[in-house]
């Protein structure tokens, strides 16, 4: 198997991406890069607005998007350092990245801009690579 430099994990919402992460750790070589990408997940605040009735611009919205949103911001903590406590011992860098949008826009804009060799996506029970 073909080590690299760069990898990209990307993943959204509560769902970490453990078994992408064991991937990346087993494809880089020492002293790479691993890059977390967090996507926060709107998707919560849409089904919300879509239930309540409410608007875009409404403060019981703004803040249920707000709340969500830091939720998923302390469990992407929480994760990175681990992730980077482990990465120390392995000689490999980790990055934390954090973003909103469209799950494939925002990876491959990313995957682009940090010149990343591979990104690993985890499905529900399969990881997947592309180079």
């Amino acid at each position: 198997m073909k080590k690299v430099r760069k990898i990209l994990v990307p993943y959204f919402g509560g769902k970490l991406p453990k078994k992408a992460e064991e991937e990346a750790f087993n494809r880089l070589e020492a002293g790479g890069e691993l890059y977390l990408l967090h996507i926060f997940d709107e998707e919560s605040t849409r089904s919300f607005r879509y239930m309540s009735g409410q608007r875009d611009e409404s403060d019981l919205l703004k803040t249920a998007g707000e709340s969500i949103k830091g939720l998923q911001e302390k469990e992407a903590e929480k994760y990175v350092e681990k992730v980077k406590s482990r990465a120390e011992k392995k000689n490999f860098n980790v990055s934390a990245l954090y973003t909103s949008g469209d799950p494939a826009e925002e990876t491959l804009k990313v995957a682009d801009e940090r010149s990343v060799q591979l990104i690993v996506v985890e499905s529900r029970s399969r990881v997947m690579g592309a180079q």
